[in-house]
């Protein structure tokens, strides 16, 4: 489902489904470490996608100066509440973050038996390099869920 901006009916927004942070979770989203990484991420060229790959596969972009835009969230628990977490992050480090309008609910892939949960698509040889794909490697703290 897309939302739009206009015709939006109350309860489809996004900001509406976002879970209130408990006050270990607002600490946790307000930490010194979190807001480097949002500021950091908000640095990144306008067009700049990242994926969290570590657990919610949310997509957040650069799309403009200062401004983080949620491209997709996966329409369960974890996601929304990751982006309650970014919300306060941004909201702390002066970013804005567009969501209402810009992003796509989806439902989590379903996983086929054996698979391991991941949105790889394949492709990639056993014993291939690593390649960094979260901003957040190399962060010695992070949320209570994992990220930043």
């Amino acid at each position: 489902m897309v939302l739009k901006k206009e015709g939006n009916k109350e309860g489809n927004r996004i900001a509406d489904r976002l879970p209130v942070l408990s006050e270990a979770e607002q600490k946790d989203a307000t930490k010194p470490v979190s807001v480097s990484w949002a500021l950091e991420l908000a640095s990144q060229d306008i067009g700049y996608v990242w994926v969290d790959h570590e657990r919610t596969y949310c997509v957040l972009q650069v799309s403009a100066e200062n401004t983080l835009r949620c491209v997709r969230v996966y329409n369960y628990e974890d996601g929304f509440w990751f982006l309650s977490m970014v919300r306060a992050t941004c909201a702390v480090a002066g970013i804005r973050l567009e969501l209402d309008g810009y992003a796509l609910v989806q439902q989590p892939p379903r996983l086929d038996e054996g698979s391991t949960g991941s949105e790889d698509s394949g492709g990639g040889e056993e014993g291939d390099e690593e390649v960094q794909t979260s901003m957040a490697e190399g962060y010695d703290e992070g949320f209570a869920r994992g990220w930043a």
